[in-house]
């Protein structure tokens, strides 16, 4: 747990950590590359100023089953900053504009995707091979890349058909 403002946590920080089970900040600045990634982290909370999460922060995370994040500011979440990952569950607030390319790909159990009204472009392969998808909020407005959900099927596609968006009624 991290309270108070931390600018900075630095590319590979916590990379393969076999003893972090949760994390939990308030105004984190920054998240590296590589930052968590093949960590045994389940839980995974920021709140306040987020600004950016790196490329392949939480790549291999196999027990991530929730990311959970509350800014209050804009930020952006890097190329396959969660590829294959184990996550069940995320919920993002405002602040987020797009979900760049491969952010999501790979993750094979993600069954609840909350996404903000801010958003506006899902990119290629941004949820590429994930087919478990039971519930997916994705505003009207948003633009979707026609390869946004490449090698998905099963539930995702039965989610994604109950959208309004006219990119994924194609």
């Amino acid at each position: 747990t991290l309270y108070g403002r931390v600018e900075t946590i630095a590319d590979n920080a916590f990379s393969n950590l076999s003893t972090l089970t949760s994390f939990y900040g308030t105004n984190i600045g920054d998240i590296g590359a590589y930052a968590f990634e093949n960590t045994t982290i389940q839980n995974f909370k920021v709140e306040g100023s987020l600004r950016s999460i790196g490329a392949y922060a939480f790549k291999g995370c196999g027990q991530l089953d929730t990311v959970i994040i509350h800014s209050s500011t804009p930020y952006t979440i890097r190329t396959y900053a969660f590829n294959c990952a184990s996550l069940k569950t995320i919920q993002l607030s405002d602040g987020i504009s797009t979900i760049e390319e491969g952010t999501f790909s790979n993750c094979g159990q993600l069954q609840t995707v909350l996404l903000p009204e801010s958003l506006t472009n899902i990119e290629k392969d941004a949820f590429q091979n994930v087919s478990s998808i039971q519930t997916i909020t994705i505003g009207d407005n948003v633009t979707v890349d026609k390869d946004a959900f490449e090698g998905a099927g099963g539930s995702t596609m039965n989610a994604l058909s109950q959208s309004t968006n006219k990119d994924v009624q194609n």
